[in-house]
């Protein structure tokens, strides 16, 4: 299974839309969003690649009502600060990262193949003991003028950023 992994897009509709191109040309089967997705127009964009949707709320979203709903009417999953659980066999936990405790703690009990995390901004790509940590950084490149991604394989396990212009349409 191919999995799409974005985090901090902060309304940037064009980064959006540029990462759903990726996701869709390297055959995504599944898009996880790690927060600070922002308003319920940009959630709802999330679903325009016809594929299932799971995110975590960040700490700048607003209109956690109206997200939910745009979720819950799209068949999608938004958890208010960590989704755990298990993807075509690998155990996987995701949170936003703005609660710090919580990422190191979710890395530190080695429970998981996987941690994701966002917030930072900053790629992060780090083994610990058995559990791997990854942070796609920002999508909507308010901070960094750079749009990134993750794409995850399953089986085998692999995974790989893709950076991309957030202010200009791809294609």
């Amino acid at each position: 299974m191919k999995i799409g992994i974005i985090s901090d897009s902060h309304d940037n509709g064009i980064a959006v839309e540029n990462a759903l191109k990726i996701f869709k040309e390297k055959g995504v089967e599944l898009i996880i969003h790690l927060g600070d997705i922002i308003s319920p127009f940009t959630a709802k964009k999330l679903f325009n690649l016809g594929v299932p949707v799971k995110a975590v709320f960040g700490n700048n979203d607003g209109e956690k009502k109206f997200m939910r709903e745009i979720f819950q009417n799209f068949g999608g999953e938004i958890a208010e600060y960590t989704w755990v659980g298990e993807i075509d066999g690998i155990k996987i936990a995701f949170t936003h990262g703005h609660i710090h405790y919580l990422v190191e703690s979710l890395i530190d009990s080695n429970k998981y193949d996987i941690v994701f995390s966002g917030h930072t901004h900053e790629k992060v790509e780090e083994k610990h003991e058995k559990t791997l940590h990854l942070n796609p950084g920002e999508s909507g490149g308010w901070l960094k003028s750079e749009g990134n991604v993750i794409i995850l394989e399953t089986n085998p396990l692999n995974y790989k950023f893709v950076s991309f212009d957030p202010f200009n349409k791809i294609g």
